[in-house]
């Protein structure tokens, strides 16, 4: 099994050629690549992975923001709307590299070709 490549992860290329994009636009990806025809969604639901992957992140991310302002005695109300925001703002950039992340995933543990 060949290692992944980290740069072509960051840069969001196929995980069997790493030269092709994987998305069209910015909430749109490409059903194959375009350069080795590697299929990126295999089956409908195929991207669920990737919604846990988000949430961890977001978790990570605003879970501390959360705990501060409760143990620094911020409002409940000031809380819920800071940490919503924050979620908010977060969950659209995390979005392609939690579906990145899931394909290699996907392609290096569980489909070594």
């Amino acid at each position: 099994m060949k290692g992944m490549n980290y740069l072509a992860m960051m840069r969001q290329r196929c995980p069997r050629c790493l030269k092709g994009a994987m998305f069209e636009s910015s909430f749109k990806m490409k059903s194959h690549c375009p350069v080795c025809e590697f299929k990126y969604e295999r089956e409908e639901g195929y991207y669920t992975g990737a919604m846990f992957i988000n949430w961890f992140f977001a978790v990570f991310l605003i879970g501390p923001v959360w705990v501060s302002m409760l143990l620094t005695g911020q409002s409940p109300w000031l809380t819920v709307i800071v940490t919503t925001v924050l979620l908010l703002l977060c969950t659209p950039l995390f979005f392609r590299y939690s579906r990145v992340l899931w394909l290699y995933f996907d392609y290096y543990i569980f489909h070594p070709e």
